[in-house]
């Protein structure tokens, strides 16, 4: 049996607690778990490591494009060599024309 005193002190002081957390004066420190911060840790690094290979990945792009220059195929560079030549005879005909 609790004294009827009692009785209200313990609400009185319970009542108060409450009030203070509901405020903000008094803080109540959550303590997390040893499975839940190395989850927290473990996706962490999991995304660092996404990150920096993302990052490799474009600096090695990147410097494959500035080191190799757009390639022409054998075929290209062989057509291009054609039309050069075809252009240079056109001009000379040109000339010879003109002379006579």
């Amino acid at each position: 049996v609790i004294h009827k005193n009692n009785a209200a002190r313990k609400k009185s002081r319970l009542s108060g607690s409450l009030r203070d957390l509901k405020s903000g004066k008094l803080v109540v420190a959550v303590k997390v778990d040893t499975k839940a911060r190395a989850a927290a840790k473990a996706a962490a690094k999991a995304a660092e490591r996404e990150k920096a290979k993302q990052a490799a990945a474009e600096k090695a792009a990147a410097k494959a494009a500035k080191a190799e220059p757009e390639k022409k195929s054998r075929k290209e560079a062989k057509e291009e060599k054609v039309e050069a030549k075809a252009e240079k005879r056109a001009v000379k005909a040109d000339a010879k024309a003109k002379k006579e």
